[in-house]
Parts: structure tokens; sequence; C-alpha cells
């Protein structure tokens, strides 16, 4: 009888090839948990939506406080001008130093009013002849009261055209001389503790003095303000 010999492909490597697959075969992970992304996504929106509502209420409330109070603007007036030097040259050179007393009236009953620092521009016929810091100040509920001193300064500012020849003729047989004033400030309104947030307003003035010919007070023919946003 023949004896019978096996090739070592037979039994090495092919039942240890058949091992390897068994053992090299890829596991399969255990599927993770699943992360609270979804709950907690929920609990922004919830958050998002509760402030939205707080919100909402919020400007009703404002917005029903501010029609039954019925707030009114604040009315502004120049009540005094006082020239150190307005000097007009020959070749259309202005240079000037003013001061502006302003009276502020308070008609509301609730509101008052809290305005910011500002700067005053002080214009002849289109020409910003002088310009200074405007003070912040606080305006009380039902009160009248007269602002800081505004002083205003230019130096050589030249006038061309009409504004030059207006000015020259004004001054030359006395007549009144019309100046505009602009502020550019911010304010905010109070009702007991609670205060609006800063909102941007201009001031505008019409004023009309007369002839500036020497330092001192000048008489304030007109004068007429609008506070606008």
């Amino acid at each position: 009888m023949e004896n019978r010999q096996y090739s070592s492909y037979n039994n090495g490597t092919q039942s240890n090839g058949y091992k390897a697959s068994i053992y090299n075969y890829p596991l399969q992970q255990p599927e993770s948990p699943q992360s609270p992304r979804r709950r907690r996504c929920g609990c922004c929106a919830c958050c998002c939506w509760i402030l939205l509502a707080i919100v909402i209420l919020l400007c009703i409330g404002a917005a029903l406080v501010y029609f039954l109070m019925k707030p009114k603007a604040p009315k502004y007036s120049v009540q005094e001008v006082t020239v150190t030097t307005f000097n007009h040259t020959s070749d259309n050179r202005i240079t000037s130093d003013l001061k502006f007393l302003i009276q502020a009236e308070n008609r509301n009953k609730h509101f008052k009013f809290s305005f910011g620092e500002g700067n005053l521009i002080v214009s002849y016929e289109g020409f910003d002849i002088a310009q200074g810091p405007f003070p912040a100040f606080d305006q009380p509920h039902r009160s009248t009261i007269e602002l800081p001193v505004v002083r205003a300064q230019g130096h050589s500012i030249i006038l061309h055209g009409a504004a030059a020849s207006d000015l020259k003729k004004e001054l030359s047989t006395k007549s009144d001389v019309l100046l505009k004033l602009k502020v550019k400030t911010h304010i905010r309104v109070k009702v007991g503790s609670l205060k609006s947030w800063k909102q941007k307003v201009k001031l505008s003035c019409q004023v009309s003095i007369s002839t500036p010919s020497k330092p001192g007070k000048v008489k304030v023919t007109s004068s007429t303000c609008k506070l606008k946003n």
C-alpha cells in the first residue's frame, strides 16, 4: 500500500488561511447611542421662542405706555446771543466768537429727557462760520431750564457769492442777521426707573439777531427751533 503524502499546502497554508480569515474578519462595532443634539436643539429653540415672546411683550407694553401718556416733544428757543468777535473783512473772510443761551421746556408729566454731548455748527446762508461743543444735560418732567452757555468759534471763513454781498449789506445798513444753528446729539427718554435706548436727534434753530457791530449781548429779534430724528 502506498503511503499517501499530504502537501504542506493542505496541512498548513490552507488551514492557516482559513483561521486567519476567521480572526481577521472585521468585527462590527456596536452602534453608539445617539447624541443628545436633538434635545439640545429643541431646548435652544424653546429658549429662542421664549425670548422672542418677552421682546414682543416689552414692545407692546412700551407702545401702550407711549400712547396712554402721550409724550410731547420738548421745546427749545435761543434766549440770548453774546458776541465776542464778529469781523467781516474786505476779502470776504469772517471771524466769529459767539455764545448762545438756549432754553428748554419739557411739558410732559411723566417723561424725562437725557441728552448726550454733541456738536454745534453755526451757519450763514449755507456757509458754516463757527462751531463748538454742545454740553450734555438732563431735562426733568414739567420743567423749563436754561442750558449751559454754548460757545461757537470760527476763524477766517471765506464767504462766496450772494452770502458775501448779503452780509456786507446787512452790516453796513445795520440790518438783522439771520443765523442757523445745527446740533447733532442723542437722546434718551426716561419714565420712572425705565430708560429707552439712545436715539440720534438733530436740533435746528433759526435765530435773527441785531447787527453785531461791537462786543456784548445783541438783541434776539426772532428764534425758532425744531427737534428731529
